[in-house]
């Protein structure tokens, strides 16, 4: 039941951001992020529901793609040379702000990283080769 309100926690916050987009004028990487983020949340869905949306192949790739592009997106682009989030350069953003973010973002990445291991036997994923 927790997967199921974090994921529509984080569906809500999606929408926001999708709604900002439209209203405003919108950087190519805020429009990037949330297409990023779109397919963060299929897969949290995916997992809250316990739903095979894609292949794990797929979101073995993307789990990293997601952590690498948070990384990218909110530190260098957002914090350091403020072209996400309609910011200006160096944004007094602060780094307690940045973390807690984070924090809450640990939970998809665990949802992801599980669906990337759904085809793998239960031995094998448990650490017990066979």
């Amino acid at each position: 039941m927790a997967w199921k309100i974090y994921f529509w926690i984080f569906f809500i916050i999606l929408l926001a951001g999708y709604t900002q987009i439209f209203s405003g004028t919108p950087s190519v990487w805020d429009a990037l992020d949330l297409m990023f983020s779109a397919i963060a949340v299929t897969g949290l869905f995916a997992y809250a529901y316990k739903e095979q949306i894609i292949n794990p192949k797929f979101w073995s790739i993307w789990f990293v793609v997601i952590i690498v592009w948070d990384l990218l997106y909110n530190l260098i682009l957002t914090k350091y040379l403020g072209v996400a989030q309609q910011l200006e350069p160096n944004a007094n953003i602060s780094n307690i702000a940045i973390i807690v973010g984070f924090l809450f973002l640990i939970p998809e990445y665990y949802a992801l990283y599980y669906l990337s291991l759904i085809h793998i036997s239960e031995p094998t994923r448990l650490g017990m080769i066979s």
